[in-house]
């Protein structure tokens, strides 16, 4: 927090901390829920406004949904599944232990979706997008340095995962942020935000590369919206280059 909002004084980062580990309590109690959770009661949850979605799936373009892990971000694609009736295919890294693994997949496609794990055929997600499909990615986890792209991320140049980018660029495809925005009443608002494609240029890498800067700049206005919601404990930041010009990376002193 002190790195991204560095003109903050002790008792606002002791203020936010407090509630993103509230968050995550509730996070985990909504996860434990979703077996009793009946599909009416989770649109009851989840209500707003979805037509900014739904006009870009309408494209016929194949949509890319960029998302991260603001407020509930487990019930986020199940919510627009139910709400929009259209499916989202989500990409998640596989938990370590396999039999949690199978239970949390089974939570996340119990209303119609589909789970594609990182290291799964990445020909399945060329396919749902030439198929005009939705696929979700979700971009604040770090990176690894030998095949992304450097950004700027809160003001810190930052590895960040170059796939999402590269597949809208390919297949001309539409591009989205889609996150719930927890309420006082610990309800929650839908937030769609488009992000423009249409006026990039240059090669095909410095379009990946810019396109994949802008996600995470719509991505981090969300997150300084609502800092409480963010889940500030996983270390985004560990891959960070020193210096744009060198092949130098600080793994470890922001964290000191």
């Amino acid at each position: 927090m002190r790195l991204c909002f560095p003109k903050k004084d002790k008792k606002w980062y002791n203020k936010i901390a407090k509630s993103a580990y509230k968050n995550v309590c509730l996070v985990l109690s909504e996860v434990l829920y979703i077996p009793r959770l009946k599909p009416e009661k989770l649109k009851e949850m989840v209500k707003g406004d979805y037509s900014n979605f739904i006009k870009t799936y309408n494209k016929n373009k194949g949509v890319i949904v960029i998302s991260g892990h603001i407020s509930s971000w487990e019930l986020s694609a199940s919510a627009t599944r139910l709400n929009t009736g259209i499916k989202v295919h989500c990409i998640a890294r596989p938990q370590t232990n396999e039999l949690v693994n199978k239970k949390v997949n089974e939570y996340r496609e119990k209303y119609g979706n589909e789970i594609i794990e990182t290291g799964a055929n990445i020909r399945l997600i060329h396919k749902i997008i030439k198929q005009k499909g939705v696929v979700a990615f979700i971009i604040d986890q770090s990176a690894p340095p030998e095949y992304s792209y450097f950004i700027d991320f809160f003001g810190v140049n930052t590895a960040s995962y170059s796939g999402a980018a590269k597949i809208a660029l390919k297949y001309n495809s539409e591009v989205i942020l889609g996150v719930i925005v927890r309420k006082d009443d610990l309800n929650y608002k839908p937030v769609f935000v488009n992000i423009k494609t249409d006026d990039l240029y240059g090669s095909f890498d410095e379009k990946a590369k810019e396109l994949t800067g802008r996600m995470h700049k719509t991505l981090e206005n969300i997150i300084r919206q609502n800092p409480e919601q963010w889940l500030w404990f996983h270390r985004r930041f560990k891959n960070n280059r020193i210096n744009e010009n060198e092949n130098t990376y600080n793994t470890d002193s922001i964290y000191r």
